[in-house]
């Protein structure tokens, strides 16, 4: 049958000796077999525990319902489960609804004596029913008892028809009680046995020739089958062990929300489907309890979905798993699904962004750092447009400043660089700016650089791998490989020489050269200074999904993934001539086509982009802080400015009336600053040109310094303007004389007014 793992149930001494009778059997040392006695507390408890699912009932044939009844309830006759009653002629038990149901999924296996539909024992049955019908009563066991004595009687009369026929003597000879004489005709009366219920041989030990007559096959009840083959996996529903590794197993998405297979999906789930529907079989996925593909703990104990194989949990592993000859003795492999070999991961050497100077920013910081720059350039100029303290005479004709959008530009640029910058603010709003940028530069150069530092020093001397030597080689890079698996035992059990070298250096790195999964080796990959040795597929499949890691060198090592069974499991043949079958029709290699480079596979693009964040990039939320405080010294920058224009004009005396025409004057001085447009009236031409003729030359001498910056000249209508005025600060004069007389206060303004449409700045 097949059974490799066997739980033996019992219940009298009888039974005990039947179980020790059967474990000296030849072919019982390949099986594992385990007894439990039915009179013992909590005994199904037990052999839930155990996880086998062929089971031995050796009890009396009125106990045989009950003991599955308790089976039943214990959640042990199901679909996955076998039964063998051992009594000699058990019938399965099908008075209980419940039971009759799930014995219909289950698979039962009993020893029968009669053939129900033999004519002989129908035509018995008619005449104990025409002329017994008292004999009739007591069910199959009273039938197996009748046909017993029918059997006797019969076999009896015969055996004396067919010596009267052949002239064979009946006389019985006088038998002594003290001699050891047998009787003269005995063989041949032997010979002429035969029974209605077959052909039987009386030897030394059981029954001889016995043939398979009935099997259960639905819940309609028993069927012929006359060609059951037990090696077979037609009809069967198997259980499979595997364990989640992209490609080959993995869960879809909403997998909460799904059931059974139903929740799974890989390159191992489809070719099992179609191995299915070649083979007709059914199948439940389980994900092993330990995660573990299977090492040796012990010897011959082992864990992961090898141990799940030796307990009997499972009839196949699921999953890429290597053939090696360390495993060939723990569980058999049918022909390999897939060729593979050992290759190295390694992070991609990326020159771009090794020596790019955007990488200690992340993009939103550059577009802020960007965005702030035009800003505050704007800003500074309109503020020191603004402020008479930042204009100066060059001429007696020529007003100058030096806040022109290229200088400002120039001046936050050198600020941001912490360079020396010439130009030194005069006005408290322009020093306020000034100061508050200078604060923000010194904050942001001071993350840069160090970030940079560290980024380049990282980077500076990382050796570059191109073949398993130059791994040897260096020391910066640390290596390994899974913590448990068919690779740490290629590189433990190897006796090629670079091999060997490799495995000293990973033992040499102690625990931190191992990792538990391949998700936790791409981590450190890509983080770097790290390389994770593992088996090819894996390696493409990860290579074709994430662009920052790579192939280093050529493939070690030469080997294949394939189904694993119990050890000496009928299914072995008929598993691996379904997958080299689906070999030959190319199947296969349109599954790993589909589950590598088609679903989920992304195009890596040869040249890297210039900017690509790494793991020392600052992100904006860091610096956050330092642009609040920008923000707040340029918002105190334009209320300084604010008091400075309204307190000048109070300092004027200027009337009730013309204070209405102080905000009016900022929006034209505005306008004038930006645009830098002159525009003049009618009246305030004649003012000017009576400034001009009350100037004296000594007034008109006074001058700043040559400026080296460009400048433009006024126009003749505004070389009459006091240009002193500007300065009236510094001079300590607040009104303008003309031709000896002091002029109102509103000629004052107005002249005021004039002299912001003449000024003129230097366009970048």
């Amino acid at each position: 049958m097949g059974w490799l793992f066997v739980a033996y149930l019992y219940e009298d001494a009888e039974g005990l000796e039947r179980l020790q009778e059967l474990e000296r059997e030849d072919d019982m040392s390949e099986r594992k077999l385990l007894a439990f006695d039915l009179s013992a507390d909590d005994v199904w408890s037990e052999v839930v525990q155990s996880g086998y699912r062929n089971i031995i009932i050796d009890v009396d044939e009125n106990r045989i319902e009950d003991v599955l009844m308790q089976a039943l309830e214990a959640g042990l006759v199901t679909e996955l489960h076998s039964y063998l009653l051992v009594s000699l002629d058990a019938h399965v038990p099908g008075s209980r609804p419940a039971l009759r149901q799930a014995m219909a999924e289950a698979r039962v296996y009993s020893f029968r004596m009669l053939e129900l539909d033999n004519d002989d024992f129908i035509l018995l049955g008619r005449r104990l029913v025409r002329y017994h019908p008292d004999l009739t009563a007591g069910g199959r066991e009273k039938q197996t008892q009748l046909a017993l004595v029918h059997d006797a009687i019969h076999v009896f009369a015969a055996a004396l028809h067919n010596l009267s026929i052949s002239g064979g003597s009946l006389e019985p000879n006088p038998v002594e009680c003290d001699t050891a004489t047998f009787l003269k005709d005995g063989q041949e009366i032997l010979d002429a046995l035969k029974s209605v219920s077959g052909d039987v041989e009386c030897g030394k030990g059981p029954r001889l020739r016995a043939r398979s007559v009935r099997r259960r096959r639905s819940a309609g009840g028993e069927g012929i089958d006359d060609s059951i083959d037990e090696n077979s996996l037609e009809n069967r529903t198997i259980i499979i062990t595997t364990i989640l590794s992209p490609p080959f197993v993995m869960l879809k998405e909403g997998a909460e929300k799904l059931e059974g297979n139903d929740r799974f999906e890989g390159f191992c789930v489809s070719m099992i489907e179609k191995v299915a529907r070649l083979l007709g079989f059914h199948y439940r996925l389980n994900i092993v309890a330990d995660g573990r593909f299977g090492v040796e703990q012990e010897p011959g104990r082992w864990n992961g979905m090898i141990g799940e194989l030796q307990a009997g949990r499972a009839d196949l592993a699921l999953a890429p798993l290597t053939m090696t000859s360390r495993r060939s003795t723990a569980v058999d492999f049918t022909a390999p699904f897939m060729t593979l070999g050992i290759g190295l991961l390694n992070a991609r050497e990326d020159e771009t962004v090794a020596h790019t100077f955007l990488s200690p920013f992340s993009a939103a910081l550059w577009c802020a750092v960007v965005a702030t720059v035009l800003a505050s350039m704007l800003l500074l100029s309109l503020v020191g447009r603004m402020s008479p303290f930042e204009w100066r005479r060059i001429s007696d004709s020529r007003l100058d400043t030096d806040y022109t959008l290229g200088n400002c530009f120039w001046m936050l640029f050198s600020g941001l660089t912490l360079q020396r910058v010439t130009l030194t603010p005069k006005a408290p709003s322009t020093v306020v700016a000034m100061v508050s940028w200078w604060l923000f530069s010194l904050v942001v150069m001071v993350a840069y650089a160090s970030v940079l530092g560290e980024f380049i020093i990282r980077y500076r001397d990382r050796p570059t791998l191109d073949s398993l030597d130059d791994l040897l080689r260096q020391k910066e890079i640390k290596y390994g490989t899974l913590r448990q698996g068919s690779t740490h035992d290629f590189f433990k059990r190897s006796t090629f020489p670079q091999y060997m070298k490799l495995w000293q250096g990973i033992q040499s790195q102690g625990d931190e050269a191992f990792v538990d999964s391949y998700a936790e080796g791409l981590e450190r990959v890509m983080g770097g200074s790290y390389a994770l040795f593992m088996d090819s597929p894996a390696l493409e499949y990860l290579e074709s999904r994430y662009c920052e890691v790579e192939q280093v060198g050529e493939v070690i090592g030469s080997s294949g993934y394939a189904i694993a069974l119990p050890k000496g499991s009928a299914f072995r043949s008929e598993l691996s001539a379904a997958i080299i079958r689906l070999k030959s029709e190319g199947t296969l290699q349109l599954l790993r086509h589909y589950w590598w480079h088609e679903r989920g596979a992304v195009n890596c693009p040869r040249e890297q982009p210039v900017y690509r964040p790494t793991p020392f990039t600052v992100r904006f939320g860091r610096l956050s802080l330092v642009f609040v405080f920008l923000l707040l010294g340029l918002v105190i920058t334009m209320l300084v400015m604010l008091f400075i224009f309204v307190r000048g004009h109070a300092r004027k005396n200027l009337s009730a009336e013309s204070m209405s025409a102080v905000w009016s004057t900022l929006v034209e001085e505005l306008r004038a600053a930006m645009l830098c447009r002159k525009e003049k009236h009618a009246k305030d031409e004649e003012d000017e040109a009576k400034d001009q003729a009350a100037t004296t030359p000594a007034q008109r001498s006074r001058s700043s310094p040559p400026s080296l910056l460009r400048t433009t000249p006024l126009r003749d209508p505004c070389e009459a303007l006091d240009i002193g005025l500007a300065h009236s600060r510094r001079t300590k004069q607040h009104s303008i004389s003309v031709a000896g007389s002091r002029h109102s206060p509103v000629s004052s303004h107005r002249r005021h007014r004039a002299r912001i449409r003449c000024r003129k700045t230097v366009p970048f």
